[in-house]
């Protein structure tokens, strides 16, 4: 029991750490250095080793999308995309990755984010329609309430 709570423990820690890397890699700004090429790299890496794509950073309240977006870096999102829950989360400002690539005139990134929502979009349609379809529709035999006839009433 406690060689598993330890390794869980370490999991949990190892998760939370790898989640913050990526955040700080995707804050990053390109320059064109060969630095950028090892930053895809391990972005990418730490995404497919199951970093939490919900984190976000304290003072503008973004995800690793929005970062990703806000940078338009497309094999970044590439990865990102079919791993996020909902590509419509906003920051502290109401924005969502959308505003920031459109914001940014980041054009790969902004048809990415659109293809994203358009299928988040249809996903909550489809679930919205299921549950109505579920619902028990069945119609309730209406409950009629008759009055007990007052005593004395109708004797003579």
């Amino acid at each position: 029991m406690a060689l598993a709570q330890a390794f869980n423990t370490a999991s949990q820690n190892t998760t939370a750490a790898d989640a913050a890397e990526l955040l700080m890699l995707l804050q990053r700004k390109c320059d064109g250095s060969s630095q950028n090429l090892g930053l895809y790299e391990r972005a990418i890496e730490l995404i497919k080793n199951g970093a939490s794509l919900s984190v976000t950073d304290a003072e503008h309240g973004r995800t690793p999308l929005m970062w990703a977006s806000f940078h338009c870096r497309a094999k970044v999102l590439d990865e990102i995309l079919p791993r996020t829950d909902n590509p419509m989360v906003t920051d502290k400002e109401g924005k969502t990755a959308l505003d920031h690539a459109r914001k940014r005139k980041h054009q790969p990134a902004i048809e990415r984010l659109e293809k994203a929502e358009g299928q988040y979009r249809q996903r909550l349609l489809a679930e919205l329609q299921d549950v109505s379809t579920k619902r028990d529709t069945k119609v309730m035999k209406t409950l009629v309430f008759k009055r007990p006839a007052p005593q004395g009433a109708g004797q003579k």
